[in-house]
């Protein structure tokens, strides 16, 4: 982007900073990442993006009354999918350089329901500007936190919540092969580092249910998928097995939805 295209899609964004500490830019991450993923003309990658997505549509329940937060919106593709089937969307994420790719892309899309805060997840009490949601979704991201900072987290969840309102979060499900995928894709350099880089802590179903129940929340919907469902050649294959392993729960997939709610919220 030009410079002043640039200062004019960064005055969009709320709190927006240079932030060059991060480890996405460390580690070399295009800010576009998530994004040409979902895109991707390798099938295994994009059936493993579109299938959160779909998955996603089965638990977020659409409205024009909805507020949604986004903890963590990486490059946009929950915002860009959902955009349509909620009033509200509230994106956060601390990477700038990911916000502009993804405000310039609003914009460029005419999509104005849609907010985009620069600050930490670590320290969402720094931002007093963040309404209450009906949902609050983290994809791939607590497992992005040392341990101490999701439990954090998982505390003051409930200051942006509504009454009744639900915290969904996808994550790898380390109760199944994935450390063993983990590693082979890193040996081969075919991902980002994730070990001790980007994957700080390692979630299970266990340890997601006992955290959340030590915080007044209770189990909604747990189920794992992408167990074998992101090999299928065909999209709509893949989407149909994805599907099935949404329904039979079964605990050893790659990938963990868990869905938690909280009445005491107000």
């Amino acid at each position: 982007m030009a410079n002043s295209n640039t200062y004019s899609i960064a005055k969009k964004i709320k709190n927006y900073f240079r932030n060059n500490s991060i480890i996405e830019k460390k580690l070399g991450i295009p800010p576009d990442y998530q994004a040409k993923a979902l895109k991707s003309k390798n099938f295994l990658q994009s059936n493993w993006h579109r299938n959160k997505l779909l998955i996603l549509e089965k638990v977020i329940s659409k409205g024009k009354d909805k507020i949604l937060l986004d903890l963590g919106t990486g490059s946009g593709n929950l915002e860009l999918h959902f955009h349509d089937k909620v009033g509200k969307i509230i994106g956060v994420d601390y990477n700038d350089e990911a916000l502009l790719y993804l405000q310039s892309t609003l914009t460029k899309e005419k999509i104005r329901n849609i907010d985009l805060i620069q600050a930490d997840i670590r320290k969402l009490k720094k931002v007093n500007t963040i309404p209450k949601a009906d949902y609050i979704t983290m994809i791939d991201v607590i497992e992005h936190l040392y341990e101490k900072d999701v439990r954090k987290l998982v505390r003051e969840l409930s200051n942006y919540l509504k009454k009744g309102g639900k915290v969904i979060i996808i994550t790898p499900n380390y109760h199944s092969i994935w450390p063993f995928i983990e590693r082979f894709l890193e040996r081969l350099n075919l991902v980002p580092r994730f070990t001790n880089a980007q994957h700080l802590s390692k979630m299970d179903r266990r340890f997601l249910n006992k955290l959340f129940s030590e915080n007044g929340f209770r189990c909604n919907n747990f189920t794992t998928f992408n167990t074998i469902s992101f090999l299928a050649p065909s999209r709509k294959i893949s989407g149909f097995l994805c599907s099935m392993e949404y329904l039979l729960k079964f605990p050893y997939g790659n990938l963990i939805l868990a869905v938690y709610s909280n009445s005491k919220s107000n």
